[in-house]
């Protein structure tokens, strides 16, 4: 049983290094979320200071 075992670790490992990996992809996707929203704010300022010039 001892091959088993080490199948059990191997198992273990690698759902750990998926784990790693998700929370990693997320906090990659937040990140994009936020420069997204940043750079979504800075148009809407550039797009009312436009707006206000021609008026």
């Amino acid at each position: 049983m001892p091959a088993f075992a080490a199948f059990k670790e191997e198992i273990k490992a690698g759902q750990d290094s998926m784990k790693e990996e998700m929370k990693s992809v997320k906090e990659n996707v937040k990140a994009g979320q936020e420069s997204v929203t940043e750079k979504m704010d800075a148009v809407q300022v550039s797009v009312k200071e436009e707006m206000k010039a021609i008026q």
